[in-house]
């Protein structure tokens, strides 16, 4: 069954000059429950911009971006907000950790905004992502690759069907990226969750059977440099 299903996407902005942009030009694109798929493209192709349409966080001017049937682009900014919480786990490029709060609270925050905060399932979570004897520890109290563990367990919190990645590895160093992909994606595949990474570490997108390349699906990168 069809997870992702994007038709005609566009995304513009307009440039300080007044001028309309567009970042996004995208004819089709499409996943199926469970898959895994990367994305690659040079910084600034709108690898970003594309993750945040299909989450709901970036309006499209138009076309179909649909999550398990239910067409994104179409719901309000509420609706779009709570079909996120319930549907769509992100991990941010910067983990978007709060840092007054624990990695167990952290999870339980993401929760808030879905069927409700669940303990033991968050606790759970940590500590199937190794961060049983981390629960709480702050943020500044973590390594970069603990940061971004808690970012996942946030993003699995609330049973999504599909996970969004922003450059996943692209605050770790090159012997953890590897080591940090394989448990993203072995979470993902635990939990019944579609993942998308977009990224332009060739070491990733390897590490993908299923890869496309942003430039050659993005009509847009055609005529311009593209954006975010």
């Amino acid at each position: 069954m069809t997870l992702l299903r994007i038709e005609n996407l566009k995304v513009s902005f307009r440039d300080p000059g007044g001028d309309l942009s567009v970042i996004l030009d995208v004819p089709q694109l499409e996943m199926a429950q469970g898959e895994h798929v990367c994305l690659a493209g040079r910084s600034g192709s709108g690898k970003t911009t594309l993750l945040n349409a299909i989450a709901g966080i970036r309006r499209t001017d138009e076309g179909v971006v649909e999550v398990s049937g239910t067409d994104v682009a179409k719901l309000s900014e509420s609706q779009r907000d709570r079909f996120r919480a319930l549907n769509i786990g992100y991990v941010f490029q910067t983990f978007h950790l709060l840092g007054a709060y624990t990695a167990l609270e952290n999870v339980l925050m993401g929760m808030l905004f879905g069927a409700g905060p669940d303990r033991v399932f968050a606790a759970k979570l940590l500590d199937e992502l190794g961060l049983g004897d981390r629960l709480r520890h702050k943020p500044h109290q973590l390594s970069i690759g603990q940061q971004q563990r808690v970012a996942l367990a946030r993003a699995l919190a609330n049973k999504p069907k599909l996970v969004l990645a922003d450059e996943p590895t692209g605050s770790l160093d090159p012997g953890s990226s590897l080591e940090a992909l394989g448990l993203m994606r072995r979470a993902c595949t635990e939990h019944g969750a579609g993942l998308l990474v977009v990224s332009h570490d060739q070491k990733v997108i390897d590490d993908f059977e299923n890869h496309l390349d942003l430039a050659a699906i993005n009509r847009a990168a055609k005529g311009h440099g593209g954006g975010a």
